[in-house]
């Protein structure tokens, strides 16, 4: 019954109060012969029991305005979303009935208690699940196309064909929505085995699914893509991240914290207090995150977060999340899609994560993968004060020259690809007396970390592509040409819109852009990633006042990454991050 009436004409369903206790509602819809239209009931049911066979939907809410009221008991109504009202066509098309937990609809939003308390249950309620269906939304042409090519990897039928349209085209449009940068959907989709994901009247297997998006990772067309500017290259970030938090789960029945806030930064949320709640479910040390309450602020619920983990935990992996310098970048992503930084109502500490700016950088990955393990052992717990952060570090060097900010932007001029190079050979040269193949090899390897686009060593054939790509640029070949490079597709994933840097003792590294001349390089005992701060109270160096410093972001620094620095003599110091 798609209604043409305003939502007040019809008695709204209310939700009566949950049992105490691990309950929750489902629904059940039924369409037999004797409705003329679907008639809709809930039943409250306790997640200690696997009694009962229920759908838990994965969805994105989109505009929640009512297009539809299907009739329930006692003469009430629910409404239905655009979304939900295609949703359930297309549930009824396949069997007269079903039975689903939707958040939307069996949690009473309109109250707090009852949604906080539900919250907490979120990773039981997909658990127990039958099924898991992730709801992607309406079928248009480039998703038929792009279940056709999972199913079966063949070139679609004529009516689907189209000169223009290629498989690249129609799954990277297929990830371009919203689901794929929903922070609800890392547990949502990671807790059950059985999950399945449809689009329209289009349903494949999430395993299905998840190998072939996994698989443009390595199509030459994709390279297209491989931009933050665009949605689509969001998502494909976002489900290639999402896949490496189900295979730790499968592993170890949990993620780690610093592994799922990964992960967050890359996400959106309606509520910005679910950056931090929709991960319980599946996390490590979940007893380090504060209690679902959308009573309390959104900036307390960060710190909190915050300091829990670095005071209490085992790690200090977290702070390669934070800092001024992803900050930074953020607003130069919003600038760049042509809005400007949305109004953010509060300034958070350099030492706390700002999960409402998204951030596209994989460092705690790359360590679990590549084995890089900087800073060593903790020694001490960072402890909270009112002056910020106190943490041990390890000052290693202070940056004296910086490179060109490297652009790998398909529209991008060129030539500043170039220069960027060029400028870090000549800081390189500075470094000692090296030979110029030398040279050449710390620069390639720096500028992508020394890793190709699996996380393995960089293979000799990186470097020949580098030389090819340096030759190409200088004989004025097109973009084109330059794309097809293996150099160049390393290039935008690693170090895109990041500077090169040296020190005064010899370190040659990428950062964030923001880094400037006299910023110190340091290392932290307990995190596995160098990193860059700026001192409030520069003289505070060199006497025996406690230094006081922004945390600016994460380095990579060629020939320390696996703890070569810190295996030193070297004196460990308290500072204060603020």
């Amino acid at each position: 019954m798609h209604s043409s009436h305003s939502q007040m004409d019809y008695p709204q369903y209310r939700h009566e109060p949950l049992p105490r206790g691990d309950f929750i509602r489902i629904l059940h819809v039924d369409s037999s012969v004797n409705h003329r239209q679907p008639f809709c009931t809930f039943e409250n049911i306790a997640l200690n029991t696997r009694s009962h066979h229920y759908t838990a939907i994965s969805y994105t809410w989109g505009d929640t305005k009512p297009v539809r009221q299907i009739p329930c008991s006692e003469g009430q109504f629910l409404s239905l979303s655009k979304t939900l009202s295609d949703l359930f066509d297309v549930l009824l098309r396949r069997g007269r009935s079903f039975t689903v937990w939707i958040d939307a609809l069996c949690i009473n939003q309109k109250e707090p208690t009852e949604k906080a308390h539900q919250v907490k249950l979120m990773g039981n309620v997909y658990s127990n699940a039958h099924m898991v269906l992730v709801w992607l939304g309406e079928e248009d042409y480039l998703s038929r196309m792009a279940f056709h090519y999972m199913r079966t990897d063949t070139e679609p039928p004529w009516f689907l064909s189209n000169a223009a349209m290629y498989r690249v085209d129609a799954m990277m449009a297929l990830l371009s929505r919203r689901w794929f940068r929903r922070v609800w959907v890392l547990q949502e989709a990671i807790l059950n085995p059985n999950t399945w994901v449809a689009c329209g009247s289009d349903i494949i297997d999430f395993q299905t699914f998840k190998e072939a998006v996994k698989s443009l990772w390595t199509l030459e067309d994709a390279v297209e893509f491989f931009d933050v500017r665009y949605l689509a290259y969001r998502g494909l970030r976002c489900a290639t991240r999402l896949y490496g938090l189900q295979s730790m789960f499968r592993e170890t029945g949990k993620v780690p914290l610093e592994s799922l806030f990964e992960a967050v930064l890359y996400s959106a949320a309606t509520d910005s207090r679910d950056f931090v709640f929709a991960i319980q479910g599946i996390a490590d040390f979940a007893e380090l995150l504060p209690i679902p309450d959308y009573t309390v602020s959104v900036e307390k619920v960060f710190v909190d977060t915050a300091e829990n983990i670095l005071c209490k935990g085992t790690s200090l992996d977290l702070l390669s999340l934070c800092g001024l310098g992803p900050r930074e970048q953020s607003s130069v992503f919003f600038s760049q899609r042509g809005r400007p930084q949305a109004h953010l109502p509060f300034e958070l500490p350099s030492w706390v994560p700002d999960f409402r700016q998204p951030s596209f950088d994989d460092p705690i990955h790359i360590c679990s993968k590549t084995g890089w393990d900087a800073g060593g052992a903790m020694r001490r717990r960072p402890l909270r004060s009112d002056s910020g952060l106190q943490v041990d570090v390890v000052i290693l060097d202070r940056v004296t020259r910086l490179g060109h900010t490297i652009y790998t932007l398909p529209e991008g001029d060129l030539l500043e690809l170039r220069c960027c190079f060029h400028s870090a050979h000549e800081i390189a040269h500075t470094l000692g007396d090296v030979s110029s193949h030398s040279v050449t090899d710390l620069v390639w390897k720096t500028l992508i970390m020394d890793m190709d686009l699996g996380e393995r060593p960089a293979p000799a054939r990186l470097g020949n592509a580098f030389t090819d790509l340096l030759r190409a640029l200088d004989s004025g070949k097109s973009l084109r040409q330059i794309k097809t490079n293996e150099f160049y597709r390393n290039l935008r994933v690693r170090s895109d819109r990041w500077r090169p840097f040296a020190s005064s003792h010899g370190y040659f590294g990428v950062t964030w852009p923001i880094v400037e001349v006299d910023d110190y390089v340091c290392l932290l005992p307990g995190c596995r990633l160098p990193v860059i701060i700026r001192p409030l109270n520069a003289g505070a160096v060199d006497n025996s006042e406690m230094i006081s410093a922004y945390f600016i972001g994460w380095c990579y620094i060629h020939g320390i990454m696996h703890g070569e620095a810190i295996n030193e003599r070297r004196e460990v110091q308290r500072i204060v991050l603020v």
